[in-house]
């Protein structure tokens, strides 16, 4: 009896130990899966998103620079846009913008930004010719030693801080309320947008005689012109550098040609029919 007692007893503390051992394991899963989970999240790889929803190609005097970062999980942590040109001994910087931490998993920095930084050459003093405009993008990922997630993206630029030179071939002398003329000018390099403003209008330039850099633009007035504003040839390059060259011509006052047409009535009685048998 005795020795039953003693073996039911051994039973029972073994049943025991193989269950406290069963919940020490599940309870080592739970912990591993839990730091394998946490650590998938925080040491994430997913690199940021940089794109640039405007060509850039080439920089003038004044260039707006559009640019978007998307970082789905971390977030972003922070963006650094540079420009570097050969010969320099470092980079320009020309926007640079970071975040603070506002949790340890997702969502830590914002997953969404748009921004535009302002390429001023007279402030930043670069020189004209070939260039890189960079844009560096980190996450809050812990991933490369706590660094995070980097995204570089290199876009080669052309920076042209000249504008078009305009050199004007002939433009109107007179012109009368009503009346046209021609303006003809050459340009020192193609242009995007080229033609005539007279009185706040514009009159796009067209190719002559198929001659480089020639063009022509046919200006027009209305027949209630009382005087003559600012008159010039603009033109603006594909860098966004516009130029301008004014010119003068003289609104000559001619009297309007007025006349009188007699209608008799009989002419109108004669005709008075057949306008009503198309307009009843």
């Amino acid at each position: 009896m005795t020795r039953q007692n003693r073996l039911r007893e051994f039973s029972r503390t073994k049943n025991k130990s193989h269950f406290g051992r069963f919940i020490l394991f599940i309870f080592l899963i739970v912990i591993a899966a839990t730091l394998a989970g946490g650590g998938l999240i925080l040491f994430e790889t997913e690199k940021p998103l940089v794109t640039v929803p405007k060509e850039v190609r080439f920089l003038g005097r004044n260039t707006s620079i559009p640019f978007r970062v998307t970082d789905k999980k971390s977030g972003i942590r922070s963006i650094t846009i540079t420009l570097e040109q050969q010969g320099e001994s470092k980079p320009i910087r020309l926007y640079a913008k970071s975040f603070p931490r506002q949790s340890w998993f997702y969502g830590a920095g914002p997953t969404n930004f748009s921004g535009s930084v302002l390429f001023n050459s007279k402030k930043f003093k670069i020189k004209d010719g070939k260039a890189e405009l960079v844009v560096t993008a980190h996450d809050f990922s812990l991933n490369r030693f706590f660094k995070g997630n980097e995204t570089i993206s290199r876009y080669a630029v052309l920076i042209d801080t000249k504008p078009p030179r305009i050199s004007l071939q002939h433009t109107p002398r007179y012109i009368r309320p009503g009346g046209c003329g021609i303006v003809v000018y050459d340009l020192s390099e193609s242009a995007v947008r080229q033609g005539v403003i007279v009185n706040g209008v514009f009159f796009q330039g067209f190719p002559l005689d198929g001659r480089k850099n020639r063009y022509i633009s046919y200006v027009a007035l209305t027949w209630n012109t009382k005087k003559l504003g600012n008159s010039m040839v603009v033109a603006t390059d594909r860098a966004g550098n516009e130029a301008k060259d004014f010119f003068s011509m003289d609104l000559e006052n001619v009297p309007l040609k007025k006349d009188r047409i007699y209608v008799s009535d009989a002419f109108l009685k004669r005709k008075m029919p057949k306008f009503k048998e198309h307009y009843p």
